[in-house]
């Protein structure tokens, strides 16, 4: 079930998000810009652009952005997933999957987008 649903520009560089645990599984789409997750304080993680993330509930992660360039992400929170994704995203403890642009028309639309972005800084 979708808990949660969030969309937006997001400047992750000035306003990273600290690395900490939630309660469901987290989808988080960037679908222009880059962003990357963080680990436990390591920011090791290679910046990426048009690309899927799916962390499990106990994946503590956060997110860093690039220097002066917002990134515009699409964020999904489900409380259950299909038992087969469930199983790989933790064997692997996270997902990412490289996006091409009929992924991010797909995304857009199911999220019902027109994309209007408000700014977040």
């Amino acid at each position: 079930m979708l808990t949660y649903l969030n969309s937006g520009s997001r400047n992750y560089y000035s306003r990273p998000v600290s690395t900490y645990t939630r309660g469901v599984w987290e989808f988080q789409a960037v679908i222009s810009g880059s962003i990357a997750p963080v680990f436990q304080g390591n920011s090791s993680e290679k910046l990426r652009q048009n690309t899927l993330w799916l962390f499990p509930p106990d994946g503590a992660h956060g997110w860093r952005g690039q220097k002066a360039h917002p990134a515009e992400i699409l964020v999904f929170h489900f409380s259950k997933i299909t038992i087969e994704l469930d199983q790989l995203c933790r064997e692997k403890g996270n997902l990412s999957i490289e996006l091409d642009n009929s992924d991010i028309s797909f995304l857009k639309e199911k999220y019902g987008l027109d994309v209007t972005w408000s700014t977040y800084a």
